[in-house]
């Protein structure tokens, strides 16, 4: 294996080492390019680029990878869980909370000093076990997710390799670029986290890829190596506290609100694109009237009782109901006076029928709010006999009784039209309190029966709905959009 120093690189590198100020760094990373003529395509094995276990390669400003999206989501399989437990759980989401933690990258400082430039510790006992750190692990793999690479790594990149005139393998001349970059002022650099690195090629002609690679060095031996979360150069016992300035440099540079990248969506994804030139009125309706006319209604019938409603499934059910039918009557006893008004009598009988009900899945209800217990009043209306005055004068008195029971109430709304994948809600722009009243009994008597003085007797319960007018902007489902988007911050 033949061996190049580059000494002039080595020379200039001391002497920064000697006058400059330690400075972060970080590589970006990126997908495999699609062929050797691609403008990456000099990315090949033979030089040391996509080799076992790598998932990119390194990208040059303008060309990263990102996920320019809030939320992510993750989830344990059974191997893990069967595994690691719930320990390995925790480890996991411990290394999760070190990035929900993190602020808004434009609330952070210009050089984020307030970052360490190392993390790294070690546990003994664990090294002497040889067991890693479940946590840090997670960390150095969640950066390489979100984008980053290993930024000592790709300081230095072999651009290129071939024979010098009239010459073969291993007199070669290579071209060297960089692949690591200042977050404050973004120009290449040969630092990470302030340790500085120079590079050695080393090249073997023949054999398995690489063939050649620029392998990084340190300048001080003595100097902390590795620093960076990103490097994966964790040893049997080290253990991260969390991420380094290099860290928080690249994820920075990657989503600031100015870098504004030409992004795509991708085919297995939906962006939902709020429509702000269009402002509309959007209004509840009964929860509890719409859950009852679904369970009795078909699909047909249900949607032309509300114009939009998109039924995507629906389950015919065929139920024994029981009903309990409460009636009332006026009736003289044997035993009344002669005279005396007729008595009001309340019964019930129970009646078994088949019925068809319906289970309809809805693509375009919203439930904006739901109980299944609230107050329901029950109203009493009695004309009868007045106690006080003379013999056929009849008084109607009401009463109400307020109880709390079980019941489904709330309201809900359906999508416009013009907002297949929901609404932005701007403001509420009125609320209005309706009382629904459904009569439970009814008792009179045709004249000419019992019923001489003309008496009645009826129940309703009265229940409220909540009716919310909002001001919205329609929200669209955009599919194959390419457009400059910025970083979310």
């Amino acid at each position: 294996m033949a061996r190049v120093l580059n000494w002039k690189s080595l020379l200039v590198t001391l002497g920064l080492a000697l006058a400059a100020r330690p400075a972060a760094a970080f590589s970006l990373l990126g997908p495999p390019p699609a062929s050797s003529s691609a403008p990456d395509g000099y990315q090949q094995p033979v030089i040391g680029y996509h080799l076992g276990g790598d998932i990119g390669g390194p990208k040059n400003l303008g060309e990263e990878y990102r996920w320019n999206t809030p939320n992510l989501f993750y989830a344990f399989d059974t191997s893990f869980l069967d595994y690691f437990g719930s320990n390995g759980v925790f480890a996991v989401e411990q290394a999760i909370a070190i990035f929900n933690n993190l602020t808004n990258f434009s609330a952070m400082s210009a050089d984020l000093s307030e970052f360490p430039l190392e993390v790294t510790r070690n546990n003994y006992t664990a090294a002497a076990l040889n067991l890693m750190d479940l946590k840090s692990v997670t960390l150095s793999f969640i950066l390489e997710e979100l984008g980053l690479a290993d930024p000592v790594r790709y300081t230095w990149c072999l651009r290129d390799r071939r024979p010098l005139p009239n010459q073969s393998c291993p007199f070669m001349h290579y071209d060297v670029i960089m692949r690591n970059f200042d977050p404050v002022t973004f120009e290449y650099s040969r630092y990470v986290n302030g340790t500085l690195y120079s590079y050695e090629i080393f090249e073997r002609c023949t054999g398995d890829n690489p063939l050649a690679n620029a392998i990084e060095f340190l300048v001080d031996p003595l100097a902390p190596d590795p620093t960076a979360v990103a490097q994966f150069g964790l040893s049997y016992g080290d253990y991260y506290l969390g991420l380094t300035r290099d860290d928080v440099g690249g994820l920075r540079y990657m989503l600031r609100t100015n870098n504004a990248n030409w992004e795509g969506v991708s085919s297995d994804s939906v962006l939902l694109a709020t429509n702000f030139n269009t402002v509309q009125l959007l209004g509840t309706s009964n929860l509890a009237q719409f859950a009852a006319q679904a369970l009795t209604n078909d699909a047909a019938a249900l949607t032309a009782l509300y114009p939009g409603l998109i039924i995507t499934d629906t389950k015919l059910i065929f139920t024994n109901l029981v009903t309990t039918n409460v009636f009332a009557y006026f009736t003289n006893f044997p035993w009344s006076p002669a005279g005396s008004p007729a008595s009001l009598v309340v019964a019930s009988n129970l009646t078994t029928n088949v019925v068809t009900w319906y289970r309809h899945s809805f693509a375009n209800v919203v439930t904006n709010r739901a109980f299944t217990n609230g107050i329901m009043r029950l109203q009493t209306t009695r004309v009868e006999p007045c106690t006080w005055g003379p013999p056929g004068l009849l008084c109607t008195n009401v009463s109400f009784q307020t109880v709390a029971t079980n019941l489904l109430s709330g309201d809900f709304y359906i999508f416009p039209t013009n907002a297949p994948c929901g609404v932005w809600i701007v403001r509420t722009q009125l609320v209005n309190v309706t009382a629904v009243t459904n009569p439970v009994v009814v008792a009179t008597n045709v004249p000419g029966t019992t019923n001489v003085f003309g008496q009645q007797f009826d129940q309703a319960t009265i229940t409220y709905f909540t009716n919310y007018i909002f001001v919205i902007h329609p929200v669209d489902c955009v599919t194959n959009s390419v457009a400059l988007r910025q970083g979310m911050d």
